[in-house]
């Protein structure tokens, strides 16, 4: 009986060894590439390196990005496809963008363009008026003329908000 039971113990430690671990952290948003993306490109993989290499190679289909949005089933449904092993997924999904609309992301604050300028002093905010002297995305430091002839740098915020704080 105690040789059935460590063959049980045996077997069980062996299969669960050979079911590889592995952690994927979705990336927020993605841009569609020509060739393709593959998961590597969607999520930051944690795992020994031959599973990583497995998981890496794995291509996603275009058609499983048509809508512009990879969910956690569809990811899940893609790593068991491709044998990945058991695969843990921290992230709700992906939003994968189109080249174009990576462009059109990208430069949030056109060159040009009035903002306001937000001066932050820990609980004190000072909103001014100025030009965008440079395009910038989201999280750019660019250049602001404020009021007058004051060139400032600060943060893009949005399309219409650049802060410093101080």
């Amino acid at each position: 009986m105690m040789r059935w039971f460590a063959a049980i113990v045996f077997v069980t430690a062996v299969a669960a060894q050979a079911r590889a671990e592995a952690s994927l952290f979705l990336f927020p948003t993605v841009t569609m590439k020509e060739q393709g993306i593959t998961i590597s490109n969607i999520a930051i993989i944690d795992a020994d390196e031959t599973t990583a290499e497995r998981i890496r190679g794995i291509i996603v289909p275009a058609d499983m990005c048509a809508d512009g949005y990879l969910d956690r089933k569809e990811i899940v449904a893609l790593c068991l496809a491709n044998e990945a092993g058991d695969v843990r997924i921290y992230g709700t999904g992906v939003r994968v963008a189109a080249a174009s609309e990576a462009q059109r992301v990208r430069a949030a604050v056109k060159k040009g363009k009035q903002v306001r300028f937000r001066v932050l002093n820990g609980r004190v905010a000072v909103e001014l008026t100025g030009t965008s002297l440079e395009d910038g995305a989201v999280g750019d430091w660019i250049q602001v003329k404020v009021r007058g002839s004051n060139v400032s740098r600060g943060r893009v915020v949005d399309e219409r908000t650049v802060e410093h704080a101080l």
